[in-house]
């Protein structure tokens, strides 16, 4: 229906515009619902037993979430991505990220295997492809490692023309002008099956409004030789070349030897984004 790049395009200017007031409209929004983001920290945390892990966050937002991790966990290496350059200048100011970039989710800028552990909260039905993404989810992290997702989800009848017509309107309307994807439970472990990321458990988070919200424990069982990285490595977004980052840092830029992928920082966060 629509062109990936024409997706990104809205999902970076909706996004954008959202940053200044996120915070409190998105806190709001779950604490109708009955619970809150200090609630879904805990359960994010649930199953991971290494304080000094290094652990991502794939649609940081404004780093709402993130503050209540590291409430809990001060240890744990945190590293935050998201499409939105505005929404990663607020989490910026919070101080509680070792590492932020700005990168699409299926696009990421780190080598194999680079994670202990990844969550991501109400970021996949902004995904041009939520299968993309799910496989980069289970390339950047570690063999064995836990993977936790939720998202806002459809009911299982609502597959609909007229279904659809209302969710793109939804999306449009409560996000800015971003657009959707979304999926039911049933289809979201459709495109898990093209994975191998298991489910361990799955449970529905507050109160059942017309999106209900979901959240998935995955366990990523890819092969078992494949290289684990101990230090997280970083590669270019399009032609996946490796790169090191302290050249980047120093020169504030770093064009790729191999396809001419320029990759910069803009203040602390590095800018891996290409349309």
């Amino acid at each position: 229906m629509f062109t990936k790049s024409y997706f990104k395009k809205r999902a970076v200017c909706g996004f954008d515009k959202w940053a200044q007031n996120y915070s409190e409209i998105a806190k709001s929004k779950i604490e109708r619902r009955g619970y809150s983001y200090e609630i879904l920290a805990k359960k994010i945390l649930r199953l991971n037993s290494n304080n000094n892990c290094n652990m991502i966050e794939i649609g940081t937002g404004t780093g709402i979430l993130g503050k209540e991790i590291k409430k809990i966990s001060k240890k744990i290496n945190l590293y935050g991505a998201d499409i939105s350059l505005n929404m990663l200048k607020e989490c910026e100011k919070s101080n509680i990220y070792n590492f932020l970039v700005r990168s699409d989710a299926s696009e990421l800028p780190f080598r194999e295997s680079s994670f202990d552990m990844l969550y991501s909260t109400f970021m996949l039905h902004s995904s041009y492809s939520i299968s993309e993404t799910l496989k980069e989810f289970e390339r950047i992290t570690k063999n064995g490692s836990v993977i936790v997702i939720a998202d806002l989800m459809i009911k299982n009848n609502q597959h609909n023309f007229i279904s659809k017509i209302k969710q793109l309107f939804h999306s449009i309307i409560h996000e800015k002008g971003a657009l959707s994807h979304y999926v039911s439970p049933t289809q979201f472990e459709m495109l898990l099956d093209k994975t191998n990321l298991d489910i361990i458990s799955s449970e529905m988070l507050g109160e059942d409004i017309r999106y209900r919200h979901y959240i998935y424990y995955l366990k990523n069982n890819k092969d078992c030789n494949s290289d684990e990285n101990y230090n997280i490595e970083f590669q270019c977004p399009k032609c996946h070349d490796q790169f090191d980052i302290t050249i980047a840092k120093e020169n504030k830029e770093y064009i790729c030897e191999k396809c001419g992928e320029i990759i910069n920082y803009i203040g602390g966060v590095l800018n891996a984004y290409h349309e």
